[in-house]
């Protein structure tokens, strides 16, 4: 009898065996599945982050050539501009010499002017 209790036993634990090796392979074939479609979603996700970076990294070259022309374009209108300012200086000497000459010349006509008027009846006398 004894022998028919541990064969019994030893069945019984087998099939415990048996349904736990099954239950824990069905768990772990769900966790693989999971694994497996998580994996594939990170990848994709990595995929679709790689693609905005590479979108980013053109966006960042085009701002920087851009940069790059508006320091060109701003250091090329700062000499215009020095140029521009150099040009009115000139201006300004040149319309001050012009004033200062003129009211030499303004000054010598009102004094030939103011002598002749006051010559003119003494040379008409002569």
């Amino acid at each position: 009898m004894f022998g028919i209790y541990t064969s019994f036993v030893m069945h019984t634990h087998n099939i415990c065996f048996y349904l736990q090796s099954a239950m824990w392979q069905s768990r772990m074939e769900l966790t693989v599945d999971q694994l497996r479609e998580g994996s594939e979603t990170v990848a994709l996700q990595l995929k679709v982050q790689a693609t905005k970076q590479e979108s980013l990294l053109e966006g960042m070259d085009i701002v920087t050539d851009m940069n790059t022309d508006m320091i060109q374009k701003t250091e090329k209108l700062q000499i215009f501009i020095s140029k521009i300012f150099s040009l009115v200086e000139q201006i300004g000497y040149i319309q001050q010499s012009f004033y200062d000459h003129f009211t030499t010349y303004e000054m010598i006509m009102f004094y030939i002017v103011v002598w002749w008027s006051l010559l003119s009846p003494l040379v008409s006398v002569w």
